[in-house]
């Protein structure tokens, strides 16, 4: 293999990297927007909608009358797998903007892989 198929090898895995990097940057802003919807309906569940017992949710391309317990549940699941996918992207954009320093032969990027502390975490570091 030559130099410069080399050279043209290491810029195509670094073009896909930074691809794969920006779909996934995408993909977190579209999750957060459908988190932050879901947040809303959550609010207004519990503001305006205590005395119904059931509420009409759109599903795909449908209205369905549901129970209001089952619809909170829904979203709350909703907001639990928004949460994980936003996690996984995150991570993976974490991973191929290491890859992508590395191929450009940078130094590891010191305090990049650092992870917030969780209220558990912190709560067993006050108790301390």
């Amino acid at each position: 293999m030559s130099i410069v198929d080399q050279i043209e090898q290491t810029l195509a895995t670094k073009e896909h990297l930074a691809e794969e990097l920006l779909i996934n940057k995408q993909a977190v802003i579209d999750f957060d927007r459908k988190r932050n919807s879901n947040r809303e309906a959550l609010t207004q569940i519990r503001k305006n909608a205590k005395d119904e017992k059931k509420l009409w949710t759109f599903f795909g391309d449908m209205f369905i009358k549901l129970p209001t317990q089952s619809v909170k549940e829904l979203i709350e699941d909703d907001q639990k797998n928004l949460d994980e996918k936003i996690n996984m992207a995150r991570d993976t954009m974490k991973k191929n903007a290491a890859l992508i320093s590395q191929i450009e032969g940078k130094d590891d990027m010191h305090g990049f892989n650092l992870k917030g502390m969780t209220a558990t975490d912190l709560y067993n570091s006050v108790r301390r």
